[in-house]
């Protein structure tokens, strides 16, 4: 988790205390709520980013190391080709 991730995390969460506590003294809490709500959205977005680039990262890892097997090509060794029979 970085920085940015947990002090997204934290403001969310002190923010939905604070706009608890206003509801209860009966002062406007609504924007405290929504701004609530923003930063625990940003906070899932930047989450599901990073997921999306784990999983971007396997596949191409996994690709890389998993290259096709090629076929042997026999066309420069020492075997000689086998005559034709004449009939």
């Amino acid at each position: 988790m970085k920085l940015i991730d947990s002090i997204l995390l934290s403001a969310s969460v002190g923010l939905f205390i604070i706009g608890i506590n206003q509801l209860f003294a009966d002062k406007e809490f609504y924007w405290i709520f929504m701004l609530s709500l923003i930063c625990l959205f940003a906070y899932q977005i930047r989450k599901l980013q990073r997921k999306e680039k784990a999983t971007e990262a396997k596949t191409q890892v996994k690709s890389a190391t998993t290259a096709p097997k090629q076929k042997k090509n026999f066309t420069n060794t020492n075997r000689t080709k086998k005559k034709k029979r004449r009939k």
